[in-house]
């Protein structure tokens, strides 16, 4: 956009009282009571969120017998242009045009939902850190965006959609840092991000179900007989099992359904139930083998295909198949079946649809996260949030000598680009342009273990620097836009 379109814009803006004034939705917004949850040391809690849309229509100036829906969603869309429509599609304000509300009975019709930062609990400290980073580790922080009903409303039901299944609440993003010692630059502990990550916005697709039903056709028609054949190939070569075309054809029709028992959304004891049906129907009666198939149905079809294959093969081969150095055979040909039975299930269980979740984009989660580090550190007494380059990120997900891969990983337009540098970025910059002065933007270089020198090096991240921020984290509440949830006001 130009500088004279971008200036008649701001202007249009102006006249039609389209603002996005702190007033109303200040990033870090002071409540009247102590936040307890965030007060307490010993409760997981970081930080809560409030909604800009409730914000907005606690602000409208809505009479004492109320004030008609449509002149309410005007001024809300004017005081929360940031509200996006797909906030608006999850939330479903959708108030009566010529109907009167308060401002209460206008936010009723939205559903309660509560939206928090909380520490959860450590599952991958082992795991994808940023291990090469010299300086002492104080602490280690895997924290969450949570999101829980409270008190029913529109909104039924949120799907767990992250790495932490066992939460008691939806986990819309999570972000992995330690607090480190520094010693190297200016003798000051900082908080170092190791992970910022959002399931749900990984895996939205358009059209879940007609997505879902594409690729288990796929998995079944193509995928499923080359996998066969190549078994069945392998069985020839190796042990000289030739099987019959209707022993294979039974495999591959075996295969297929137990693909469908697999990925359907049933109870695992359903699963169950019905795979011991499925081997009853091709003759596989002994209970050992059919309560050792059924109960593998719900983790990897290579023990269900195995135990079937017992039925199809001569009683050596089996053995040599099962067994010894040729277990090989089954086992390689499966693990690629198994591979995309967990890609499916995957989809079923691990996706939803843009309107399934209020946060659709990356920007939107790197900055509640971000916001939320803010707080923990403040806390803490920490001044300083840093962002190690990419290259240290991407290494260790994607394995530190696999250089082909990390250059791949690195290039712009990738989603770790996409994640660590845009978004990150553009939070920054929203962040100094919202705060001024308050924060800080550079760089601050902390010490590496070089490999290749066998020595420490110095790299260079990106410094967020908020020791001129004043706030107190038991008495404020953090902004949720760009597709913002609910918290209802405590009385």
């Amino acid at each position: 956009m130009s500088g004279i379109a971008r200036l008649l814009a701001k202007q249009l803006s102006s006249s039609l009282g389209i603002t996005d004034n702190p007033k109303y939705n200040p990033m870090f917004k002071q409540t009247e009571d102590v936040l307890t949850d965030v007060a307490d040391p010993s409760d997981p809690t970081v930080a809560r969120f409030y909604s800009p849309l409730e914000s907005a229509i606690d602000e409208a100036p809505i009479g004492k017998e109320g004030t008609r829906g449509e002149n309410i969603e005007a001024f809300v869309r004017k005081r929360a242009p940031k509200v996006t429509q797909s906030e608006m599609e999850y939330r479903g304000l959708g108030l009566e045009p010529g109907e009167l509300y308060t401002a209460e009975t206008a936010k009723e019709g939205l559903g309660a939902l509560e939206v928090k930062a909380v520490k959860l609990p450590i599952e991958y400290s082992g795991t994808q850190r940023q291990k090469l980073a010299v300086e002492e580790e104080l602490d280690y922080i895997e924290l969450g965006i949570t999101a829980s009903n409270k008190g029913g409303g529109k909104l039924t039901g949120l799907e767990k959609l992250d790495h932490y299944q066992q939460y008691k609440d939806s986990v819309l993003a999570h972000s992995r840092y330690s607090i480190r010692k520094g010693v190297v630059s200016g003798n000051k502990n900082y908080l170092l991000v190791e992970e910022l990550q959002s399931d749900p916005v990984q895996n939205i697709i358009k059209d879940k179900e007609k997505y879902l039903i594409s690729k288990k056709e796929k998995y079944q028609k193509e995928s499923v007989p080359e996998y066969i054949d190549m078994l069945v190939t392998d069985l020839d070569i190796e042990l000289g099992e030739t099987l019959s075309t209707s022993s294979i054809d039974n495999i591959v029709d075996f295969s297929k359904k137990h693909a469908d028992i697999s990925t359907s959304n049933a109870s695992r004891k359903e699963k169950v139930n019905k795979t011991k049906d499925l081997l009853k129907s091709y003759g596989i009666e002994d209970d050992y083998t059919l309560t050792m198939a059924s109960q593998a149905v719900a983790t990897s079809p290579s023990y269900v295909i195995k135990y079937y294959a017992k039925k199809e093969l001569s009683s050596d081969a089996y053995e040599d198949l099962v067994s010894g150095s040729n277990q090989w055979i089954i086992d390689d040909t499966i693990a690629d079946m198994s591979e995309e039975i967990r890609e499916l299930r995957k989809i079923e269980f691990m996706s939803t649809e843009p309107k399934g979740t209020p946060v659709t984009k990356t920007t939107d989660y790197v900055r509640f996260l971000i916001e939320s580090m803010i707080s923990d550190a403040k806390q803490k007494g920490i001044d300083e949030i840093v962002f190690p380059p990419l290259d240290q990120i991407v290494a260790e997900r994607v394995g530190r000598i696999d250089y082909e891969e990390i250059k791949k990983a690195t290039s712009k337009g990738s989603p770790f680009y996409s994640t660590y540098v845009d978004a990150v970025n553009k939070v920054l910059k929203g962040l100094k342009a919202e705060l001024g002065d308050q924060v800080k933007i550079g760089k601050k270089k902390i010490p590496y273990y070089d490999f290749n020198t066998s020595s420490d090096k110095l790299v260079e991240g990106t410094l967020l620097d908020i020791s001129n921020l004043t706030i107190d984290p038991a008495s404020i509440k953090l902004r949720f836009n760009k597709g913002g949830l609910v918290e209802r006001p405590t009385k």
